[in-house]
């Protein structure tokens, strides 16, 4: 898959951590779409992923929202997990046609990078994220979340891991907003403008 990039100016877009299989939590998120000019779905719709016939109705709820164009699905590590473990060609196919990095551009600002995982120690430039599937699994590096040896420079990134049971949390450069899946999963978004973070949202 490749790296979808957004040329912005003043929007202002909502990012929403892994929604897994909370439908409440995507009506919740749906109804804030006409508060935003963008809101992007940070991947994990399709997990869990036991029962296929629930996948596909998660996708179809998924794809009525892809219909308003302020809507984007980017895909995480765990949708990708699906495909090597699901073999249904209908769920394989639709997530693989999903991005699974997004790079705003906002102009004369630093990019927003939005992926499920994180920034591979050896990335250094923006361009190596164009077609980069390592980023959507990572979480730790060297024992540590990767937010910790991220030094910023290819922008400030919104990410899903490492998957914790806390808030999210915020670092120099980066940002965690994704929970572990469990019955009482919380589910974050995180609103963004072209000066940078504003108000974190409990679904």
């Amino acid at each position: 898959m490749i790296a979808l990039t957004l040329s912005k100016t003043s929007e202002k877009i909502l990012i929403v951590g892994p929604v897994y299989d909370k439908l409440d939590k995507l009506q919740r998120a749906a109804e804030l779409v006409d508060n935003y000019d963008l809101v992007i779905f940070n991947g994990s719709l399709c997990f869990p992923f036991s029962d296929i016939a629930k996948v596909k109705e998660r996708i179809t709820i998924m794809d009525g929202l892809l219909k308003n164009e302020k809507v984007i699905y980017n895909i995480s590590d765990l949708d990708l997990t699906c495909t090597a473990q699901v073999k249904d060609k209908d769920i394989n196919k639709w997530i693989l046609s999903k991005p699974n990095v997004i790079i705003i551009k906002y102009v004369g600002q630093s990019n927003i990078i939005i992926t499920s995982g994180g920034i591979p120690s050896k990335v250094k430039h923006i361009e190596n994220l164009t077609n980069n599937l390592e980023t959507s699994f990572v979480s730790s590096i060297d024992g540590k979340p990767w937010h910790k040896s991220y030094n910023g420079m290819l922008g400030y990134v919104i990410s899903n891991n490492p998957l914790t049971m806390k808030d999210p949390e915020l670092y120099d450069y980066s940002a965690q907003i994704g929970n572990i899946y469990n019955p009482q999963t919380n589910v974050y978004a995180q609103e963004i403008e072209r000066d940078g973070l504003k108000k974190r949202i409990l679904l």
